[in-house]
């Protein structure tokens, strides 16, 4: 399985003349457990964007062959394609909710608030809904960090099927709890824990706090 916890290998970097190497636009592949599919990406921050929406359970699928919109910047019409289509589920019983997704840095946001303001209208007036992330919003930390931890442990045949049933077991009847717990219990050996508790944060099984980096004594239990 292709790695999650940083970028794959560069499709194509660009660097004009002039430009700090820091600046220059990766592009490629993002790997799906949940589709089982490699995502193009554009640029670290879509990267790590990916990472943010891979790792939460409520987001069932990400698509990228998407209907273009058309608006207006007062003078002509032109056609706009979302970056990103984002399926979550909301309540139990309810139909899973789709929003188009726009990934920017903030300083093209500021310098062409007006232009994404109107594209913004334009998809409302067709009952769709585009949302845009930028560094602050995808860039927050332990966040981050903690999304990529988790999808490192992500996917099925990733655990044993005898660990994931311990971790269950434990989390049915104890909450929450900590992977030293486990350890010091003699349920699982800590890497085995380890990796049985993130794939199973990863299903939208189990969670724990998202403020702090996840380890040995972050406390873990069942998702209500």
């Amino acid at each position: 399985m292709p790695p999650v916890t940083r970028a794959p290998a560069v499709v194509r970097a660009n660097r004009r003349n002039g430009t700090p190497d820091q600046l220059r636009a990766h592009h490629g592949y993002f790997y799906s457990w949940k589709l089982d599919a490699l995502i193009p990406y554009r640029g670290l921050l879509a990267f790590d964007y990916l990472t943010l929406t891979e790792a939460d359970p409520r987001v069932i699928q990400i698509d990228t062959s998407l209907e273009s919109v058309q608006w207006t910047d007062g003078t002509q019409w032109k056609d706009y394609r979302a970056r990103y289509g984002v399926v979550r589920r909301t309540r139990r019983g309810a139909v899973p909710h789709t929003v188009e997704v726009e990934v920017l840095n903030s300083k093209t946001l500021t310098e062409q608030y007006r232009t994404y303001s109107r594209i913004k209208r334009a998809f409302k007036e067709e009952g769709r809904q585009l949302l845009i992330f930028t560094e602050k919003q995808i860039r927050i930390e332990p966040r981050l960090t903690n999304s990529k931890l988790i999808l490192t442990h992500a996917g099925n045949g990733i655990c044993k099927e005898e660990d994931l049933a311990l971790v269950r077991q434990v989390a049915a009847g104890t909450a929450p709890f900590s992977l030293n717990q486990l350890v010091e219990n003699c349920v699982l050996t800590y890497p085995r824990a380890y990796g049985a508790v993130l794939n199973l944060v990863a299903s939208g099984e189990l969670v724990f706090p998202m403020g702090k980096v996840f380890d040995g004594d972050s406390p873990v239990m069942r998702r209500i």
